[in-house]
């Protein structure tokens, strides 16, 4: 970010994008621009169905850099993974607030992932809470019944090269080996990802042609609130409000 003297959270995005197309293999698209997540909106619906909100009102919660899989006999992408980011001037407040987001989001996606899929919370892909060149790395674990953390997967934080002479320190850091670990494991989940559909779909596609009744598993309890309950807390300021 050399020639931008101020750079804005969309442009710090980018770089961090053009590294995940050389870690993660063809068939996983990094999408950018504040895409809406289709599988935290399906959760929020069901939610409001089932505490008697207006469905109406719902909406996919926003992610910066989303990871999707592209499966040929799928209409549309699978999500995998959602990836934030902010500004490096974000203070220590807005950056807790995102990684609250972040969980919740990724919760929301494996969750879905699982209405089809036999995968566990074990079973995750690194997620990356980006803060300008640096990023904190993790998977989001299972803490107990309707409970989730992010468990640290380094030491330190992964921090990119801003100008030619850093190079060197980001090659001896930790943090280009961390990216390649990163990349091999998101990469063997969306395999994983990628089997499992594909069985998933040919036993779909065999009852269907026997006639049988198509069984699906129902989704998980959702980890976000509903608008009621929203609405019953006392005034919050704006950095706790909830995510």
């Amino acid at each position: 970010m050399k020639c931008v003297p101020n750079p804005t959270e969309t442009e710090y995005v980018f770089p961090w994008r053009e590294i995940t197309r050389v870690l993660f293999n063809s068939d996983m698209v990094a999408r950018v621009g504040e895409l809406g997540s289709s599988s935290t909106r399906q959760d929020r619906t069901k939610l409001e169905r089932d505490n008697k909100g207006a469905e109406s009102n719902v909406r996919s919660r926003k992610i910066d850099m989303l990871h999707q899989l592209y499966i040929p006999t799928r209409a549309a992408l699978l999500e995998l993974v959602s990836w934030e980011a902010k500004s490096e001037t974000a203070n220590s407040t807005l950056l807790q607030c995102q990684l609250k987001k972040n969980i919740r989001i990724n919760v929301s996606i494996h969750k879905q992932l699982q209405q089809y899929l036999d995968l566990e919370m074990s079973t995750t892909p690194v997620v990356l809470d980006i803060c300008g060149p640096k990023a904190l790395a993790y998977t989001v674990q299972k803490v107990e019944k309707d409970v989730f953390g992010a468990a640290a997967v380094g030491e330190t934080l992964i921090e990119l090269p801003r100008f030619e002479e850093d190079i060197p320190e980001f090659l001896d850091s930790g943090s280009l080996s961390a990216l390649l670990r990163i990349g091999d494991r998101n990469t063997l989940f969306a395999n994983l990802v990628k089997i499992a559909y594909k069985q998933y779909a040919k036993a779909e596609k065999m009852n269907s042609m026997l006639g049988r009744p198509l069984v699906r598993k129902e989704p998980p309890n959702c980890v976000f609130t509903p608008t009621k309950k929203q609405k019953s807390r006392p005034k919050q300021s704006e950095w706790a409000a909830p995510i």
